[in-house]
């Protein structure tokens, strides 16, 4: 029997009273060898010449795990970029097979115990080399890599890397500032505060570190100033946007816990009443908002590098005036006007009862009564159109409120 490769050639010789199986070792992984079988009589170095010889038949040796690790493994970082990068390497010279896929171990350096893998995206594939790109990392950290080629048998040698990302801005949130509301829907403002949500999910670290996270206040119409000023200042002085806090952490995002659920949640701007003590002027402070005035809100994400990203401003909100609040003047209002309608409907009723009884007895309701029937009338209308406008202006107050909502 013949097996003949380019690379590879043998002769096996079984006698007639042998067992007609032969079991050929040292072949190459993932070879095709050609196998052909000759029957001869005589010298064993005339078969080829005096025997019998079969067809040709191709047989394939299976897959085995690559043998050699990747060659030449070198990565580029990619500009403005710090989530991923690219590394350049040749594939392994004895692949044993056919070369799905690459992949890479990654752990944190300081943190070897959470182990991720990720398959490389192959992006330019040359005679010689392969281009690919690791994804999905964070920013501002160091990374343990190890990168294999995978064939259909399994992974191959690992060859290790060590690099460290850079770091940018964060990521500018999706979401609007929002302030916080009563079961009933109305807004929890005072004529000096206004309770705000806390940013939560709002920012994340795949830019890198945060530091801390601000909270920018501004009336309306100066949101854009960029002379972000101190409380005092913008309060007593000129309006412009301002530091409400020095900072806190970036509150943890529990995915489906992005609601209210504890006072940790939320923020009340301008809590703080000891800003209006002298010697404040130049610290970042909480101050009370001025009443009857129209607020807006912001928040600002800053890194351990001092880079920041500021998310949108949230809608218009107004503090209340000074005293009774608007709902109490409406329940007011409307309870006076219910008064004085019963009072005026039970003096009607008594007024004409009067002229029935002197129209009953044959006289005439005097020039006096007349009077008084038309004030009542004139009365009447005014309390209608009173009431109609008091219902229109909490209608259109409950529209602004749904919008803003």
């Amino acid at each position: 029997m013949l097996v003949d490769t380019d690379e590879y050639k043998a002769s096996f010789v079984k006698t007639n009273d042998e067992i007609k199986m032969l079991e050929v070792s040292d072949l190459k992984a993932f070879t095709r060898y050609s196998v052909v079988v000759t029957a001869f009589t005589g010298d064993i170095y005339a078969a080829h010449i005096e025997g019998k010889s079969s067809t040709s038949v191709i047989v394939s040796t299976f897959e085995t795990v690559p043998r050699d690790p990747l060659n030449n493994l070198t990565f580029q970082k990619i500009p403005d970029e710090v989530t991923k990068f690219q590394v350049t390497f040749m594939p392994p010279p004895e692949s044993n097979g056919n070369i799905q896929a690459y992949q890479a171990i990654v752990y944190k350096d300081d943190d070897p115990t959470v182990i991720q893998i990720y398959n490389l995206s192959v992006i330019d594939r040359t005679n010689k080399s392969v281009t690919a790109m690791l994804e999905g990392l964070k920013g501002g950290r160091t990374y343990n890599i190890s990168v294999y080629a995978i064939n259909g048998a399994g992974a191959g040698p690992k060859i290790q890397m060590k690099i460290t990302t850079d770091i940018k801005e964060p990521p500018r949130p999706s979401e609007k500032p929002m302030p916080v509301y009563d079961t009933s829907g109305t807004l929890l403002v005072t004529p000096t505060t206004i309770t705000i949500r806390m940013p939560i999910c709002y920012y994340n670290d795949d830019h890198g570190p945060i530091k801390k996270i601000q909270i920018l206040v501004a009336e309306l119409g100066v949101q854009n100033d960029s002379n972000v000023t101190k409380w005092y200042d913008a309060y007593f002085r000129k309006p412009r946007p301002y530091f409400a806090n020095d900072g806190f952490p970036n509150p943890p995002c529990i995915q489906g816990n992005e609601g209210l659920s504890s006072n940790d949640d939320v923020y009340v701007i301008g809590a703080d009443s000891t800003c209006m003590i002298p010697g404040s002027e130049e610290r970042i402070c909480n101050g009370p908002l001025k009443p009857r005035k129209q607020y807006l809100f912001k928040f600002r994400a800053t890194n351990i590098k001092g880079q920041f990203t500021d998310s949108d401003y949230s809608d218009p909100i107004k503090t209340l005036g000074d005293g009774l609040s608007e709902r109490a003047v409406e329940i007011i209002l409307a309870v006076t006007l219910c008064i004085l309608s019963v009072i005026l409907l039970v003096a009607a009723i008594y007024a004409f009862a009067r002229i029935r009884q002197k129209q009953k007895e044959g006289g005439t309701y005097s020039p006096r009564d007349a009077e008084i029937i038309d004030t009542k009338f004139k009365l009447d209308q005014f309390i209608t159109v009173a009431d109609l406008e008091m219902k229109d202006e909490r209608f259109t107050r409950s529209q602004g409120s749904t919008f803003k909502g």
